[in-house]
């Protein structure tokens, strides 16, 4: 574990006051293996429900992976990132949707994409009550 920090974005999952109050965690790891090293970053949401506290949400923001001591003939980096947004509406179960969007690519050696800047892939997660579901 390298970081663990309040994620300082206003969640605002719902207008209702009585819906409570989130609560956003950043968690920075990086993994040192002996042929690869791993870095990731989480976000984990946690909403108040009343005096309870409680995880709903969970994605991995950034994610690089590269090979370690081989001389420009291993494999490029891979690398990864996504960003939450708060979908407008009403939701399920008193809490608004969330839409995960996520791209990742190649690193070439210029540390530029290969192949170009990719498109973003959306997916659109739930409330169910508990937590967030992901949408079939």
């Amino acid at each position: 574990m390298e970081a663990l920090r309040f994620d300082n974005t206003r969640f605002v999952l719902s207008e209702r006051v009585e819906s409570g109050l989130t609560l956003g965690l950043r968690l920075s790891t990086r993994n040192r293996g002996a042929q690869m090293n791993d870095r990731f970053v989480y976000l984990w949401l946690y909403h108040f429900d009343g005096s309870r506290l409680r995880r709903v949400f969970e994605m991995t923001v950034d994610e690089r992976s590269d090979f370690r001591d081989c001389n420009d003939d291993c494999a490029p980096a891979t690398l990864s990132h996504s960003i939450l947004v708060v979908q407008p509406g009403a939701g399920h179960h008193g809490l608004r949707d969330l839409r995960q969007r996520q791209k990742s690519w190649t690193e070439g050696p210029d540390g530029k994409p290969v192949g170009g800047v990719p498109p973003w892939s959306d997916q659109i997660y739930f409330f169910d009550g508990v937590s967030y579901q992901r949408q079939p």
